[in-house]
């Protein structure tokens, strides 16, 4: 894999909320499978004082594309403030299915064990 160092400009998003601060960081998409990973640097640090532990997050490219879809979209995994600023890392939203933090899926197994065939139609 390349790795090509770019400069654009970025909106990002945070439960909805635009963050508006200057940011920086990096966008991790290793392909084959692999959750995407975004680590990113915010000079807010009013941010500090926000709940940020798995409050989505979506990072757009471009400035003014307001109907484009984002390039990034996750949740918040750690965030550690200093005295100048935020950083964040994320995983993608596959990060649901996967690791310690999964959705745990009792209930089809549940359903199996009555003998309802959830695949059929009417």
């Amino acid at each position: 894999m390349t790795q090509d160092n770019t400069v654009h400009q970025h909106r990002l998003f945070i439960n909805k909320k635009e963050i508006e601060a200057q940011s920086k960081g990096t966008l991790d998409i290793s392909g084959n499978g692999r959750i995407n990973r975004l680590s990113i640097t915010v000079d807010d640090i009013d941010l500090q004082h926000d709940s940020l532990f798995n409050q989505e997050i979506e990072f757009y490219l471009g400035e003014n594309n307001e109907d484009a879809l984002p390039i990034f979209r996750g949740f918040v995994k750690r965030f550690t403030p200093n005295e100048q600023n935020v950083r964040i890392e994320a995983l993608d939203v596959r990060s649901l299915l996967t690791g310690k933090d999964g959705i745990k899926i009792t209930s089809i197994l549940t359903f199996c064990s009555l003998g309802v065939n959830l695949f059929t139609n009417p």
